[in-house]
């Protein structure tokens, strides 16, 4: 994450599915409980990527990506798009700070 809103945080590569994504995210905004994102993923194996994306969610003690919160990506080598995710429940009611508490909300990607 960026220390700041409306900034993209710096890059971070992971592999999925045996390949590279480079992702990048930056808080929009907040509304009520939920916190708003932009993720900027870029392609940068060499075969074309096909599959969801979204911010994990703790279900029953195990991490679960939620279709209705999530994103599909399909992406060409070296090609990126970006997508606006949200992540419920992660403020808690009445905070003061709200921007401040979902940039430490540590929203995990979920790949599926």
């Amino acid at each position: 994450m960026a220390d700041s809103v409306n900034k993209f945080g710096p890059p971070q590569q992971c592999e999925v599915f045996g390949q590279l994504l480079q992702v990048r995210t930056k808080l929009l905004k907040h509304f009520g409980t939920t916190c708003m994102y932009e993720v900027e993923i870029t392609n940068k194996s060499q075969k074309d990527i096909n599959t969801r994306v979204g911010f994990t969610s703790l279900n029953g003690g195990k991490n679960e990506v939620f279709a209705v919160n999530s994103a599909m990506v399909r992406l060409k080598p070296n090609y990126y798009a970006v997508y606006k995710l949200e992540k419920r429940e992660c403020l808690k009611k009445g905070k003061k700070n709200p921007i401040e508490s979902c940039m430490t909300c540590n929203p995990t990607l979920g790949f599926l």
